[in-house]
């Protein structure tokens, strides 16, 4: 069994530890990627990094001073560090970003045009938790465009205005919930009631 490492060798060591861990981290990409985006594969490549270091540093310190004075207890507990140590920060960070609470009221605000621009638009408010805006009213000429809107936001309020009314007859009515409006004159107090202004 090993003696305990003492703290001057463990200082002649340590700048060889790191040059081989930046070295392992580096050929890993580990400073390549953003922490705001840290997913799965991240951490996959944590791993690999970490063991990957570790197995390195090893062998270093073994072709070095054949690890004299490094307690069987280091490798597993160098291992578990680096992992808590590198994987740790990323993933707060990222849950923090998710899941950043916003203290002021979001902003109500009307989606014209529900289609694929409006969608991404709406996807793109829904999931900015931080954001200031929330789509609670849509207005489009498609019922179908519509149905898909509450889609993404269930309790929204769907206000189906045409250009011209004379085409209302050639269209099956609308699904039950969405508001026909004649013109822009009869939405504007139910728009305004949606947005609670």
């Amino acid at each position: 069994m090993a003696a305990p490492m003492s703290t001057p060798g463990a200082l002649r060591a340590l700048p060889l530890v790191m040059l081989v861990c930046a070295g392992v981290y580096s050929a890993f990409g580990l400073y390549r990627g953003v922490w705001r985006f840290a997913s799965l594969p991240d951490l996959v490549r944590i791993t690999q990094a970490t063991v990957a270091a570790t197995l390195s540093v090893l062998l270093v310190l073994f072709v070095v001073n054949r690890m004299q004075d490094v307690p069987r207890s280091v490798p597993p507990l160098f291992l578990v560090f680096q992992l808590v140590l590198l994987a740790g920060p990323r993933l707060v960070y990222r849950w923090l970003k998710d899941h950043r609470l916003s203290l002021r009221p979001k902003v109500r605000v009307l989606v014209v045009g529900a289609e694929r621009a409006g969608e991404m638009l709406v996807r793109d408010m829904l999931r900015d938790r931080a954001g200031a805006y929330l789509p609670v009213a849509f207005v489009d000429d498609q019922p179908r465009n519509l149905v898909s809107a509450r889609e993404s936001v269930a309790d929204a309020h769907l206000f189906h205005l045409m250009a011209d009314n004379s085409l209302r007859a050639l269209i099956p009515p609308p699904p039950e919930g969405i508001v026909i409006v004649e013109d822009w004159r009869e939405a504007q107090p139910r728009i305004a009631a949606a947005l609670e202004v």
